[in-house]
């Protein structure tokens, strides 16, 4: 099985891509503006990744404090949702160019 080190990491990435995920969610609700289900879920699950993926890059060199580091994870799921509001409203203008 997983050694304790490597099951508190674990647990700890795991519970990052839920608190991103959380955070981009609260991020897309705050503008409160109306948008589509695939937008709702895109964003949480590009927000949970991102603060995933940067908690397990600075794991490392941030392994002492675990506060910061879910701080700089719970923004990085925040500039996810930024970051696929961002990227509708882009394909948006492309399609309405288009007509």
């Amino acid at each position: 099985m997983l050694s304790e080190s490597a099951r508190q990491t674990l647990i700890f990435l795991c519970s990052m891509f839920v608190g991103s995920s959380l955070a981009g969610w609260a991020m897309l609700l705050w503008e409160n503006k109306p948008i589509t289900a695939r937008q709702r879920v895109g964003g949480v699950i590009l927000s949970g990744f991102s603060g995933m993926i940067v908690a397990l890059l600075l794991h490392e060199k941030l392994s002492d404090h675990s506060t910061l580091l879910a701080g700089v994870s719970l923004l990085a799921g925040i500039g996810g949702a930024s970051t696929i509001e961002w990227l509708a409203l882009v394909v948006k203008n492309y399609v309405n160019g288009k007509e």
